[in-house]
């Protein structure tokens, strides 16, 4: 999966990515892509494996990003967006 989504100034994503089957989500850490396509503190774009092993019962079924800032309705960078809640 790709992701572009704030990242801070050492290029970590300003919002927590979860996969896993709803509502048990796991936190993942997406390795960042840089090739001048990332411009750390502002936007950066990520990669992240989704592995599913039906023979062990682990379904990836759900991904969900969460941001879990105080801020309504703008990130740390500025950008506008929907909170954790929902609400912007």
């Amino acid at each position: 999966m790709a992701l572009h989504i704030p990242c801070n100034t050492n290029s970590k994503p300003d919002v927590d990515v979860l996969i896993g089957p709803a509502p048990n989500f796991t936190k993942v850490q997406p390795d960042i892509i840089q090739a001048g396509l990332s411009h750390p503190g502002l936007m950066c774009l990520y990669h992240a494996d989704i592995n599913s092993d039906p023979s062990k019962k682990i379904y990836q079924t759900d991904i969900a990003i969460a941001n879990e800032s105080n801020l309504r309705g703008a990130n740390a960078n500025g950008a506008n967006g929907v909170n954790a809640n929902g609400a912007n």
